[in-house]
């Protein structure tokens, strides 16, 4: 005889997503001359996702910050500058009996994200850039080393990336370096001059 075979379904998660976006932006345009754009904003994005087997309830929040900017054109150097900062926390809930909910654990880490490349670059330009990035990320000295090695000469295209991941232990170091009042003195404006 034939054999019954049956398939069953069954649910094991239920997720729910709320995102919400601002970024305004502006550009300018002639055609084949230059077309410039810039746009900054934040994003949020809420998911909250129940584990129904193991009775957990894990909830992420995401916070980005984007800014853009950009030129093309033969009248530009076709420049494009992105910098983002995305931060993330998660809760994770045990459920406990009835309607009981006990923290279980909390994680958070962050991402920050630097990109520029353009058209025309020299060691001038170099510099500047070495400078915005130091004021933001720190790494004065490193930086500094790779400023000394800039030829003088006309450089043509270059790209200049930076991606930093910060760790919840990162974080909570930072944190409690900023209440005991220790995070005051950083040399956020070093000039990096070559």
């Amino acid at each position: 005889g034939k054999k019954d075979r049956v398939v069953a379904v069954r649910k094991i998660k239920k997720m729910k997503s709320l995102s919400e976006e601002k970024s305004p932006s502006m550009g300018v345009n002639l055609p084949f001359l230059i077309s410039a754009g810039y746009s900054s904003g934040t994003s949020f994005v809420l998911k909250n996702s129940e584990q129904l087997k193991r009775g957990l309830i894990g909830t992420n929040y995401l916070g980005i910050f984007k800014e853009k900017s950009k030129t093309t054109g033969l009248l530009s150097n076709n420049a494009h500058r992105l910098v983002m900062y995305v931060g993330k926390l998660q809760e994770i809930i045990r459920l406990g009996r009835g309607k009981n909910k006990k923290v279980f654990n909390y994680r958070f880490a962050g991402n920050y994200k630097y990109e520029y490349h353009r058209d025309n670059f020299d060691k001038t330009k170099f510099s500047e850039e070495l400078n915005y990035l130091a004021r933001r990320i720190g790494f004065h000295n490193k930086l500094l080393e790779i400023a000394k090695k800039i030829p003088q000469k006309d450089l043509g295209y270059v790209q200049i990336q930076a991606d930093l991941m910060i760790s919840d232990f990162a974080i909570a170091g930072l944190m409690k370096m900023k209440h005991r009042g220790e995070l005051t003195n950083i040399p956020g404006r070093v000039k990096i001059i070559v």
